[in-house]
C-alpha cells in the first residue's frame, strides 16, 4: 500500500497526486522516503497539490526547516488560497522569523481580502508588536473589506499596544457600518485595558446598539475594564431586561465581575433567577454568588 501511494505521488495526473498525498495522512507514515516525496510536491505545478502536500507534512508532525522554508515560499504563491493557507500554517507553527514576518507584512497589501485577513490573524497570533506590524494593522482598520477591518481590530487587541493611534483607530470602528467590526473593536478595547473617558463613552453607547452581539461585546469589554461607575452600572442594568437572552446573560456576568453589590444590581440579578432561559438563570445565580461571597483578599 505504502509503496503504491509513493509511486502515485509522481503520477502525471495532478488529481492522482493530490489524492495520494492526502491518503498518507490515514497511514500516518513519516518515513524519510515519504517525507522526501511530499517535500518534492511543495513545488508541484498544481496549487492544490502544493497546498495538500504542506498540510499532510504538518499533519504527520513534520515541521522541519525544509517544510518551514517551503511554506514561506508559498506566501508568494500565485494562488490566493495557497497564500492564505500557508500563512495560517506558519501561524500554527508559531514561526515568527524575520523572513516570515516580512512575508506576512507583504500579504497585508494582497489583492485578495481573504489573504489579507489571514495574514492579519496570524500576525496577531504570533504576538510580534513591532512598529511595522502595528502600522500595517492600523492601515487595515480602514480596509474596504469588513472582515479585514474586523480581523485587524482583533489582532490589535491581542498585541496589547494601547498607543494613541491604536486606541483612536479602534474608537473609530465603534461606529462602523458592519456589526461584526463594531463588536471586534469593542472587544479589542476591552482587552487593551485603557479605561479612558472616550473609550468608556464609546462602549456605553454600544450598549444600546441595534445588534445584540455588539451589545454583548460592549458589556464584556466594560467588564474587562473594571470600571463600575454609575453610568456603566446603569447601562448594564438596562440590559438585564433585554429581549435577547445572550445580552441578558452577558450583562449579568459582567455585573457579577464588577463586584458592586448595590440594591439595584442584586434586585436585577434576582429577577433573572426566574428567567425563561436556563443559561441566563445560571449566569445570574453565579453573579449573585460572587457578589454575596466575594473572594477574600490576601492579607
Amino acid at each position: 500500500m505504502l509503496g503504491a501511494l509513493q509511486a502515485l505521488l509522481a503520477n502525471s495526473d495532478s488529481r492522482v497526486r493530490l489524492i495520494a498525498a492526502w491518503a498518507l495522512i490515514n497511514l500516518g507514515n513519516d518515513s524519510e522516503p515519504v517525507l522526501q516525496a511530499l517535500q518534492a510536491l511543495l513545488t508541484d505545478s498544481d496549487f492544490q497539490v502544493r497546498f495538500i502536500a504542506a498540510l499532510v507534512l504538518l499533519k504527520l508532525g513534520n515541521a522541519s526547516e525544509p517544510v518551514r522554508q517551503a511554506l514561506q515560499t508559498l506566501l508568494a504563491d500565485s494562488d490566493s488560497e495557497v497564500r492564505s493557507s500557508a500563512a495560517q500554517m506558519l501561524g500554527e507553527l508559531g514561526c515568527a522569523t524575520e523572513p516570515v514576518l516580512q512575508g506576512l507584512l507583504g500579504l497585508l497589501a494582497d489583492s485578495d481580502s481573504w489573504v489579507r485577513s489571514s495574514a492579519v490573524q496570524v500576525l496577531g497570533k504570533l504576538g510580534n508588536a513591532t512598529e511595522p506590524v502595528l502600522q500595517g494593522l492600523l492601515k487595515l482598520l480602514e480596509d474596504s473589506n469588513s472582515e479585514v477591518r474586523s480581523s485587524a481590530a482583533r489582532a490589535l487587541g491581542k498585541l496589547g499596544n494601547a498607543t494613541e493611534p491604536v486606541l483612536g483607530g479602534l474608537l473609530k470602528l465603534l461606529a462602523d457600518s458592519d456589526s461584526r467590526v463594531r463588536s471586534s473593536a469593542a472587544r479589542a478595547l476591552g482587552n487593551l485595558g485603557n479605561a479612558t473617558e472616550p473609550v468608556l463613552g464609546g462602549l456605553l453607547k454600544l450598549l444600546e446598539d441595534s445588534n445584540s452581539r455588539v451589545r454583548s461585546s460592549a458589556a464584556q469589554a466594560l467588564g474587562n475594564l473594571g470600571n463600575a461607575t454609575e453610568p456603566v452600572l446603569g447601562g448594564l442594568l438596562k440590559l438585564l431586561a433585554h429581549s435577547n437572552f445572550r445580552v441578558r446573560s452577558s450583562a449579568a456576568q459582567v455585573l457579577g465581575k464588577l463586584g458592586n453589590a448595590t440594591e439595584p444590581v442584586l434586585g436585577g440579578l434576582q429577577k433573572l433567577l426566574a428567567d425563561e432561559d436556563s443559561d441566563v438563570r445560571r449566569t445570574a445565580a453565579q453573579a449573585l454568588e460572587k457578589l454575596r461571597h466575594p473572594p477574600s483578599k490576601p492579607v
